[in-house]
C-alpha cells in the first residue's frame, strides 16, 4: 500500500504494518489517501467494537493509554530537538490566589466538592467528561498543602500522579536549572498518571501552595466504571500525538 496526498508518497506499507490508528482512536478525518500497490488483503478494525473490547477488558485500556502516553512523551521531546515547538518562559510569573482564599490558613481549608469539580473543567484530560464523572474524579483528589521550599518530589521519583495547583507556585527545576513556574490553575504530571516513568525533574514550592493530587490506581479503578471517561482520554492523547506528529512533518518555523 501507498500513503499519499496526490501524487506525493509519504510511506509504503508492507504485510504486518498498520494503518489508520490514529483514526480509530479519535474518529478524525484521514490525514492522507491509501492506494494498493499491487493485489493486497487486510484486516479491518473498526472504531465501535474496538471500543467495545477496551470496555470489556480494562486491562487492554490501560496498556492502550500507557502506550499513547510513551509515544506523546516521545514525539514531544523529537519537537524539542527540532526546534519546531514553543519554548516555555522560566521567568517566574506573577502569583495568584482563587478568589476567597487569599491567605494561607484559608488555603488549608476542605475545597468544597463544587470547587474541584469545577477544577477538573479546566483539566484538558476531563473536559469533555459528564458532570456525573467529573464528580467521581472529584471525590478522588486528595489536598496537598506544601511550605515554602517543599519539594513535591524529585527527578527520577517512580511518577504515579497527577497534580494541580489550587494556590501558590511551584518551581519546575533539575539541579538549579529552572525549567518553569506552576501557578493557578495549572496540571503537571498527567503522563505519569497513565504510566509508570520516572520524574523528569524535581518540582518545589516556592511559595506555601496548596494542590490537588489525583493517584494512579483509584484513577484505573474508575476507569473500569466509567467507559466514556477511558474513550475521552484515549481521544485526547491521540489528538495530541496527532498534532505532534504534524508538526514533525511540517518544516520547522524556527519558532
Amino acid at each position: 500500500l501507498r500513503v499519499h496526498i496526490a501524487y506525493q508518497i509519504y510511506d509504503t506499507l508492507h504485510p504486518g504494518e498498520v494503518v489508520g490508528e490514529m483514526t480509530l482512536l479519535d474518529g478524525q478525518p484521514r490525514s492522507a489517501s491509501v492506494t494498493a500497490n499491487i493485489d493486497s488483503h487486510l484486516l479491518q478494525l473498526k472504531q465501535e467494537p474496538f471500543y467495545r473490547l477496551l470496555e470489556d477488558h480494562p486491562q487492554v485500556a490501560q496498556a492502550l493509554l500507557a502506550m499513547l502516553s510513551r509515544r506523546l512523551r516521545a514525539r514531544t521531546a523529537d519537537l524539542s530537538l527540532t526546534g519546531n515547538a514553543l519554548a516555555e518562559q522560566a521567568a517566574m510569573p506573577e502569583i495568584s490566589q482563587v478568589p476567597g482564599m487569599a491567605t494561607h490558613s484559608a488555603m488549608a481549608r476542605d475545597l468544597l466538592l463544587l470547587d474541584k469539580i469545577f477544577m477538573l473543567k479546566d483539566v484538558e484530560l476531563f473536559a469533555q467528561s459528564a458532570d456525573a464523572t467529573l464528580e467521581k474524579l472529584a471525590m478522588l483528589l486528595e489536598e496537598i498543602n506544601l511550605a515554602a521550599c517543599d519539594e513535591l518530589f524529585q527527578q527520577g521519583d517512580a511518577g504515579h500522579s497527577l497534580y494541580i495547583v489550587i494556590n501558590g507556585q511551584v518551581r519546575v527545576h533539575i539541579g538549579e536549572q529552572i525549567l518553569g513556574y506552576m501557578g493557578q490553575g495549572k496540571v503537571f504530571g498527567e503522563m505519569a498518571l497513565l504510566e509508570s516513568a520516572p520524574r523528569l525533574a524535581t518540582v518545589t514550592a516556592v511559595v506555601p501552595s496548596q494542590l490537588l493530587r489525583l493517584h494512579r490506581e483509584p484513577f484505573f479503578e474508575l476507569l473500569e466504571t466509567v467507559p466514556d471517561l477511558m474513550r475521552n482520554i484515549i481521544t485526547i492523547l491521540s489528538g495530541r500525538l496527532r498534532q505532534r506528529l504534524e508538526l514533525l512533518a511540517s518544516p520547522s518555523t524556527g519558532v
